[in-house]
């Protein structure tokens, strides 16, 4: 896990929003109104669906998620809100890492969990 910013303070660390607890959360820096969390998957593997849970106050206004190739970050789907429950599902690609980025926040990033997953069968 790696992100742009974490809050200066303990319990909201990058690792929490892949815990598999709806209760912990990754935190941004709190002047943050933009940013990311990425995923290294450990070997690339085909992707084709994640589900994210935001805080019970959603501030998220627009966001991308994103794909590894070669160097550069590929968009693969895009949205405006998060809330508690946003399942999103895109054309099958195979990657390593997987980042959702944030373009535009109310407030600081509170991102509960962030959940890859193989593409339905």
């Amino acid at each position: 896990m790696t992100v742009s910013s974490q809050i200066d303070q303990p319990g909201y660390d990058a690792a929490r929003a892949v815990d598999d607890d709806i209760a912990t959360r990754w935190a941004s820096d709190f002047q943050a109104r933009d940013g990311w969390l990425a995923v290294d998957l450990g070997e690339e593997k085909e992707i084709g669906r994640v589900w994210i849970s935001e805080i019970e106050w959603p501030e998220t206004r627009e966001f991308a998620l994103e794909v590894k190739q070669g160097n550069a970050w590929k968009e693969v789907a895009r949205g405006t809100t998060i809330g508690a429950d946003k399942d999103i599902s895109f054309a099958p690609v195979r990657a390593r890492e997987v980042r959702l980025h944030v373009f535009k926040a109310e407030r600081p990033i509170n991102i509960s969990e962030f959940q890859v997953f193989s593409p339905a069968k």
